[in-house]
């Protein structure tokens, strides 16, 4: 059975991150264009957030909410540190890319915790397992802008994101 979630909900949880407080949100959803996610999104840019979101898992163009400018949009990557596509992924599944990406980050195959309930339901003797997508590389990148802000809390959120867009490779330099 799949969870399903409103963006309002959303939107009102962001904001109400940045109303206590928060500097860096990580969003890892990925969908369509939802206009009161861009207001949530306009809000805690102005209150100074840095918001990072996945780019999406279908192997076309990025998702929302990466693809609003305020965003930075994280593609996956293998680790060949190539970006995960349907060929080098068993046809299952593929990064989100185009001109909207900012990074990309390790997310396939990614050591990650998972609820007790559900590893033991799995018969794992370990709650945790590996899991893929761009879910799993946006929250690199998230603490990436956490760490920056912990060494100079003075810097903008915009001055945050122009150092991880800038000190890191291009991403769409070889994008087909």
């Amino acid at each position: 059975k799949e969870n399903k979630g409103y963006w309002s909900w959303i939107a009102e949880g962001t904001i109400w991150a940045a109303n206590q407080g928060a500097k860096v949100i990580n969003l890892s959803i990925a969908g369509e264009l939802s206009r009161t996610m861009e207001e949530a999104i306009n809000y805690v840019y102005n209150k100074g957030c840095v918001v990072v979101a996945a780019a999406g898992n279908k192997g076309k163009a990025v998702s929302y909410p990466a693809a609003f400018d305020k965003v930075l949009a994280v593609a996956a990557t293998n680790y060949n540190d190539e970006r995960v596509s349907f060929s080098n992924t068993e046809g299952s599944w593929a990064s989100n890319y185009g001109p909207e990406i900012d990074v990309a980050a390790p997310g396939f195959l990614v050591l990650s915790c998972v609820p007790v309930w559900w590893a033991n339901q799995k018969g794992w003797t370990r709650p945790y397992g590996y899991w893929s997508g761009t879910s799993f590389a946006a929250p690199h990148v998230a603490g990436m802008a956490a760490l920056i802000l912990s060494q100079k809390p003075w810097l903008t959120n915009s001055q945050v994101m122009d150092i991880i867009r800038l000190c890191t490779d291009d991403v769409n330099k070889n994008v087909h």
